[in-house]
């Protein structure tokens, strides 16, 4: 049966009309603290001059500036490894967990005792999917979709190993992978909305985001019942 983007919308809504103000908590946090997907990027701007003739003060800039950019890179990845990750995991746990009048469950993945094996199982992810970028951006793209319930299946038994996460994931989006992705174009007209006031706006509209996909996650879950909740 195909995805029925409005019946997930419509259930989404549903959601939201009870616990909006607690939805929008947990995904103000995740804004401010993870951002919204995206690394942190470092620019630096050259003197083209100074470029050009080599100038010992040009290349002592370029030196720190690329040891400053590593070295942020490093910090920023390693946090995004152990605390942006495993904040996700905690949003997709309220999103699909039954306790929507607490801001608890945000901080779910570091109050158990499977916090490494969250850790793990992210991390070979998002190094899955950079290597398959590397080569080419479609199959990152496809790796991208493929593990796309990755982060609701640890919300929802974190006990499992890296390996069968992954594979469910591969299992839940087989077919289904352009299906989502019109779904994810159906929000582009909010995004637009949101990037306004400097993206204040997206504060209030990223609920409806994160409660449509939690409604994605149950519907691909129930067709193959994969796991019980726990």
């Amino acid at each position: 049966m195909p995805i029925n983007r409005i019946r997930l919308k419509d259930n989404a809504k549903d959601f939201l009309r009870s616990h909006y103000i607690f939805a929008t908590i947990i995904c103000a946090v995740i804004l401010i603290v993870c951002g919204n997907d995206t690394f942190l990027s470092i620019r630096f701007d050259w003197n083209t001059t100074q470029v050009i003739h080599f100038s010992f003060s040009g290349f002592l800039l370029f030196i720190t500036g690329l040891v400053f950019s590593l070295i942020t890179w490093i910090v920023v990845y390693l946090l995004r490894i152990f605390v942006f990750n495993p904040l996700i995991v905690g949003k997709a746990r309220y999103f699909t967990g039954d306790n929507y009048d607490s801001v608890g469950d945000l901080f779910y993945a570091f109050s158990g005792r499977h916090y490494f094996n969250i850790v793990k199982t992210l991390f070979v992810r998002d190094i899955i999917v950079f290597v398959c970028t590397l080569f080419f951006i479609i199959p990152g793209i496809i790796k991208l979709y493929q593990y796309r319930m990755v982060d609701y299946l640890l919300a929802e038994d974190p006990t499992m190993d890296t390996s069968e996460i992954l594979n469910l994931s591969k299992e839940m989006t087989m077919g289904r992978k352009m299906e989502i992705f019109y779904l994810d174009l159906s929000f582009i007209l909010w995004r637009f909305v949101g990037s306004f006031l400097g993206g204040l706006l997206l504060f209030f509209i990223q609920p409806y985001f994160d409660a449509t996909y939690a409604q994605l996650y149950f519907e691909l879950r129930d067709e193959r019942d994969y796991i019980t909740y726990k």
